[in-house]
C-alpha cells in the first residue's frame, strides 16, 4: 500500500507477484480486501504494471478493468509430485497493451 505510490512515476514498471487468490501458506496471505486495495492502487498509478496470479472467477472480476491474458504453464517446483508437470492457467494482468 505504501511502496507502489512511493515509487510510482510515468516511466516505472511494476512487476507484481502477489499471493495466489485463496491459497494459504504465504508469509502474508492476502485477504479479499488486500486484492481490492491493490486494484484501487493500480487503477491510479502513472506507471505501468504487470501482475501474475492464479486464474479464478474472483480475480477476473476484481481485475476486469485491466488487460487480462491467459497463459498455460507447468509448475515444476510444486510440493506435490502429482501437481508437477500438470498444465495450469495463470493470468497476466496489466494496464497496458503490446502497442503501448
Amino acid at each position: 500500500r505504501k511502496l507502489i505510490p512511493k515509487y510510482d512515476r510515468p516511466h516505472t514498471l511494476f512487476f507484481l507477484d502477489p499471493p495466489y487468490w485463496n491459497i494459504p501458506g504465504y508469509n502474508h496471505d492476502f485477504k479479499e480486501q488486500d486484492f481490492i486495495d491493490l486494484v484501487e492502487i493500480l487503477g491510479s498509478i502513472k506507471g505501468k504494471f504487470l501482475l501474475t496470479i492464479n486464474d479464478t472467477p474472483e480475480v477476473r472480476e476484481l481485475f476486469s478493468s485491466f488487460n487480462i491474458e491467459e497463459v498455460q504453464l507447468k509448475y515444476s517446483m510444486s510440493q506435490s509430485k502429482k501437481a508437477r508437470g500438470q498444465m495450469n492457467t495463470e493470468l497476466l494482468i496489466s494496464n497496458y497493451t503490446d502497442k503501448s
